[in-house]
């Protein structure tokens, strides 16, 4: 009969199992050393074939025992192979039980790769190499295309390393001996004093010892916990358990020495300084009394007794040392301070918001000479102002600021960040000024200041605000930068502009008035044409506006306005609006612009000679008081004829380009002659030979060479006189 003992532990090859169980016996595990490896029989009966990792989620071994878990080939939870002391005859394999599943790869019918399968089941006995590789029993791969190991006909897996459990034979009668206790710290030489751990690798063992060298026994002192050994001694113990022999007796010798007070320690460390340094002196040793030098000598007990910091402000070598009743007085410790002088040096920069670079870096003054920015703002926008403090000394120090302060016509506020922060403008304008934490060497401190004018405030006002920054350390160093701020009075300017479609060059630009004096425009158009004003709406303000536009619409004539030069959106409904709503241009920059037309066609039946007089005004959409206007007057030619005795009042028509002229004159020759806003029988008056049809009809086509206003006679030799019809006056538009 057999016990078999659960061991939790890490897989082994076969002879590695064996070396394991050796090794148990040698140190004669649990009192034992006749431990071995179970045989397959007897690993066979621990199996319980009701169990299973499928069936009850546990490995298929007797409840009484347990298994450690693992992570098969195939990912899945499940329990361990154990190897038996039975081997094969070829001595290549060695028995295992399965108590979890028993796997296998299998090719299955008709399929080029291999499947993992439970092939022999929980509770199987096989057999496995004693070592090797796995990789030398290749098979092929499963679906994912990785390599697959196993052997036989079943494809058995490969694994090599198996799991262990102990036996011995229940028979045995082996006595047992309690594990000699054993001592922490081990033997050996220790200052002022030890504390002793003593143990015994026998669970419930009882330690009974001694610190004076003799052999300790039953009536000993029972040990239950750490002791302290603070002389030279020799400890000596044993361990008893009922049921077991008694322990060999263990020894140790402590030499114990007298403690020595630990060396004190230097706060700062040695080094090099500026200005100077408060030094801490420390020791580890409680209750320890400290005597120092700061002039290089090695202190003695008469040396000053250390306290509290004192202050090293020139170059010097620190020595001390420690001392305690009882204990050996620490070693000397030495620090050397290279002390190097101070310097203070304020450097105040500035750069306006919208900038990145600070402007006045080591530029250094009391009046801003070289570190001045300016902004101009409309009121009641602010002018920003960034703001830095550097430490160009070679010390820490800290930095007083003053400032100006606002007035009646200006706000000024001082925060301590570039965005956000706390107002420290009672601070900075307060007598005290605000103090800056201490800054290291090249440190810095960023602030802002932001300046408004009020609506007090007149239009190119201007406020300087000096800024100063004082070492807190030496107050005759300071550095100071100045922030101009010039104010400017919001303005609301539409200017309305006017020009033919002819024309390249605006009329109207900075004028500014309500009835379109000094910003009109003319053209004359005959019945069917079409003539277009080019309008232009720019922003004289100083601000951005929002501007909209009147104008008539039709009345004899068909007038139609367009939100560009050419194409565009017909905006004639908003424009011509009856309520006066207009058409609005949304926001306009200041000294932004937008162009637009108006086109007028006069209708079918309107009178020779009729004029559209067309007022369009720009408004400012904020402030409607500012108004801007610009008049279109628009005439349609005006034909006049006055018959005579001598010659038929003759007929003006518009043909293409060309003034047809048609009269009736019983003469031999006859002409035409015109002149532009001149007397038309004048010298430089055109002379335009007629030409003669039926039934003394007589025609002639002219061009005037440009639009304008044209008067024109006919002329002919009747009975050897020249005589001429009425004056014919002509407004003419190609």
């Amino acid at each position: 009969m057999t016990k078999a003992l659960n061991l939790l532990g890490a897989a082994m090859n076969w002879q590695a199992a064996l070396a394991w169980v050796q090794t148990k016996n040698s140190a004669k595990y649990l009192g034992y050393s006749d431990w071995r490896l179970p045989n397959a029989k007897e690993l066979q009966s621990l199996v319980d074939y009701t169990r299973s990792p499928d069936t009850t989620n546990s490995a298929a071994i007797n409840a009484l025992f347990t298994c450690t878990s693992i992570i098969n080939e195939g990912g899945k939870g499940d329990y361990p192979w154990y190897w038996a002391g039975t081997t094969h005859l070829d001595n290549m394999g060695g028995v295992y039980l399965a108590f979890g599943r028993a796997l296998g790869y299998m090719q299955l019918a008709g399929s080029s790769y291999f499947t993992l399968l439970d092939v022999h089941g929980a509770g199987a006995q096989r057999s496995d190499p004693k070592s090797g590789s796995v990789t030398n029993y290749y098979l092929g791969t499963d679906a994912s295309g990785k390599s697959v190991y196993g052997l036989g006909p079943q494809g058995d897996v490969i694994r090599i390393a198996n799991y262990v459990r102990l036996v011995r034979d229940a028979g045995s009668t082996t006595p047992q001996q309690v594990a000699t206790p054993t001592f922490t710290p081990a033997a050996g030489s220790y200052s002022g004093s030890v504390s002793v751990t003593l143990a015994s690798a026998t669970t419930g063992a009882a330690i009974r010892y001694t610190t004076n060298g003799s052999t300790p026994t039953a009536t000993s002192t029972l040990y239950s916990s750490p002791f302290t050994v603070s002389a030279t001694a020799t400890v000596k113990a044993y361990a008893t358990k009922t049921g077991m022999t008694d322990s060999t007796v263990a020894s140790a010798a402590y030499t114990i020495t007298a403690a020595t007070v630990a060396t004190p320690t230097f706060a700062p460390a040695a080094g090099s300084y500026t200005g100077s340094i408060s030094v801490t002196l420390a020791s580890a040793t409680t209750g320890a009394a400290i005597r120092y030098t700061t002039n290089g000598t090695t202190p003695t007990a008469t040396s000053t007794l250390y306290s509290a910091p004192f202050t090293v402000s020139a170059t010097a070598t620190v020595k001390a040392y420690a001392t305690k009743t009882g204990m050996v007085d620490s070693a000397v410790g030495s620090a050397a301070y290279t002390i190097t002088a101070a310097t203070r040096l304020p450097d105040l920069l500035i750069r306006t918001a919208a900038e990145t670079a600070y402007t006045g870096d080591n530029v250094y003054n009391t009046t801003a000479v070289s570190q001045t920015k300016t902004q101009t703002v409309t009121a009641p926008a602010t002018a920003s102002y960034a703001l830095k403090i550097q430490n160009d000394g070679n010390a820490a120090d800290a930095f007083k600021v003053t400032a100006s302060a606002g007035d009646t016509a200006w706000t000024v506020k001082y925060y301590d960040a570039l965005t956000g922060g706390t107002d420290i403008t009672s601070q900075v304008t307060g007598s005290a000024g605000w103090t800056t934490a201490s800054l290291a060497a090249v440190g810095t401190k960023e602030f802002r200041v932001d300046i408004t004018p009020l609506a007090t405030a007149a239009s190119g006002a201007v406020k300087d605000v000096l800024v100063s920054v004082i070492s807190v350390a030496d107050g005759a160093k300071r550095d100071v930068v100045k922030a101009t701020t010039t104010a400017l009075v919001t303005t609301r300017r539409p200017d309305l502009l006017i020009r033919t479609s002819t024309e390249t060059a605006y009329t109207g630009d900075n004028i500014y008035n309500a009835d379109g004096t000094s910003q009109t425009k003319s053209l004359s158009v005959a019945s069917g044409g079409k003539v277009m004003y080019a309008l232009k709406v720019q922003n004289d303000g100083n601000v951005a506006d929002s501007i909209k536009i009147t104008g008539a619409g039709d009345q004899s004539w068909t007038v139609h306005y367009y939100d560009a030069l050419t194409g565009g959106t017909d905006i004639t409904p908003q424009v011509a609006d009856p309520a006066g709503n207009g058409w609005v241009i949304a926001s306009l920059a200041a000294g932004a612009y937008k162009e637009f037309r108006v086109e007028l066609t006069p209708i079918p039946t309107l009178t020779s000679g009729a004029t559209r007089d067309l007022l369009i005004k720009a408004v400012s959409t904020t402030d409607a008081t500012k108004v801007d206007a610009v008049r279109a007057t628009t005439k349609r030619p005006m034909v006049r004829t006055e018959s005579t005795a001598a010659l038929d009042a003759p007929s003006v028509t518009k043909f293409g380009n060309a003034l047809l002229i048609v009269w009736k004159a019983d003469a031999a020759s006859s002409w035409v002659q015109y002149a532009q806003d001149a007397d038309p029988l004048a010298k430089s008056a055109t002379i335009i030979p007629g030409a003669p049809g039926e039934n003394g009809q007589w025609c002639a086509a002219v061009t005037p060479p440009s639009s304008g206003h044209y008067r024109l006679v006919t002329a002919a030799t009747v009975g050897g006189v020249a005589v001429t019809s009425a004056v014919v006056e002509v407004d003419y538009l190609p």
